[in-house]
């Protein structure tokens, strides 16, 4: 039911930090099944040396590894990927805490890891399999979806027609898709509402509140029954840090940079319709340079109507941000090169690129971040548009 960039996952690792809680040691003995995989690799905060990424060689179908941690911290474990997605066949991700684990790995099943001596880790699997019946009847939805998209990929600009089609039956799709990720996200809650005691509650409501499934005054009352010792926690402090930001509702914050004429301009300066989509991107962001087909497309069905995109790049090269627009025909944007690494981020609520902010008026009404295999945000904010532009 969750589906985010596996590298805005390790993004948003590296922005905790460790409180003062005692550190423990971990010992990992894993066993491996597959004949192409010669290394493991792991992604944790070390309670020791802060970010850890470890590489672990499958010797004889075994590998071990060890570390400190201060609490049940979330471990991304990766194979031969070919993707950044945490849908790979070859990803997945599991709570360490101090003591012995032993996991057990498939090649192209790592979503089936075994793993034994984390009681958070437990937890976890004892509530995923309270939701079998859910993923066993939204997994071919999931993969109609997919189809669907490849579709809208391919399709010229020009055959508006075609993509209309498509575009209308993935909208049916997506609203049966979204029963059944509510239910899930139901079982969730329910989860956090009587486990206030458990690491696995802020992560769990975390995912709902960045995935805008809960408000953020229904995330503050979750959060305020949460025990004082797990707000304390890596996803604890994560997520009050998140419910300090600039939520919907909210007047979108002045952000100055420089734009493709070389001159110093902010957001109000190029504001020019009652509807705007301030589009976060990078040259260097793959999934950003792949959403941009299908926002010009978008862009070009409602523009006339109203809609107006600003694109506010991440570049320190603004030979590469140039070069990008021109390579993407990204011209009839306007753009700004500024500063997207500091406080701005934190205050939108974001904790990565793609992301798309939809202003009315200036103030915003919706926020898209990050990407998936589904494109779930930019699928959510077509249904967005056409509710305004076409619905009324």
């Amino acid at each position: 039911m969750r589906s985010l960039l596996l590298i805005s996952f390790l993004f948003l690792t590296c922005t905790f930090c460790y409180g003062q809680q005692i550190a423990g040691r971990f010992f990992v003995h894993g066993n491996f099944f597959g004949s192409h995989i010669k290394t493991i690799t792991f992604n944790y905060n070390d309670a020791d040396s802060g970010h850890v990424i470890k590489r672990c060689p499958v010797i004889d179908q075994h590998f071990t590894f060890s570390g400190s941690v201060s609490e049940p911290t979330l471990v991304y474990v990766t194979g031969d990927t070919a993707t950044n997605d945490v849908d790979d066949v070859n990803y997945s991700e599991f709570f360490i805490e101090p003591g012995n684990i032993q996991i057990t790995l498939r090649e192209d099943h790592f979503k089936e890891m075994k793993v034994s001596g984390s009681k958070t880790q437990d937890e976890k699997n004892k509530l995923e399999q309270s939701k079998q019946e859910l993923y066993h009847l939204q997994r071919p939805l999931d993969s109609l979806l997919s189809e669907y998209n490849k579709m809208l990929r391919n399709i010229s600009y020009e055959d508006t027609l075609k993509y209309n089609a498509i575009a209308d039956r993935r909208a049916g799709l997506i609203t049966k898709i979204k029963k059944y990720t509510r239910q899930g996200f139901a079982i969730d809650r329910r989860f956090i509402a009587s486990h206030p005691a458990s690491y696995l509650s802020p992560y769990l409501l975390y995912l709902q509140f960045h995935s805008q499934n809960l408000k953020i005054d229904s995330t503050r009352l979750y959060y305020d029954k949460i025990s004082p010792l797990i707000k304390q926690s890596l996803w604890g402090r994560e997520l009050a840090r998140r419910l300090d930001i600039l939520g919907i509702g909210e007047q979108f914050p002045d952000i100055k940079g420089v734009s493709t004429e070389n001159k110093q301009l902010s957001i109000p300066d190029l504001k020019k319709s009652d509807y705007t989509l301030v589009v976060m991107w990078a040259s260097w962001c793959v999934p950003c340079r792949e959403n941009a087909p299908r926002l010009m497309k978008l862009f070009n069905k409602y523009h006339s109507k109203g809609l107006n995109i600003i694109a506010i790049s991440a570049d320190s090269s603004k030979k590469d941000w140039l070069a990008a627009i021109k390579e993407d025909k990204l011209q009839p944007w306007q753009h700004l090169l500024a500063d997207l690494h500091g406080g701005i981020v934190h205050k939108l609520g974001l904790y990565g690129i793609p992301a798309e902010i939809l202003l009315k008026n200036g103030v915003i009404i919706n926020k898209y971040s990050g990407a998936d295999n589904n494109n779930t945000g930019l699928n959510s904010l077509e249904s967005k548009l056409d509710q305004i532009f076409v619905n009324n």
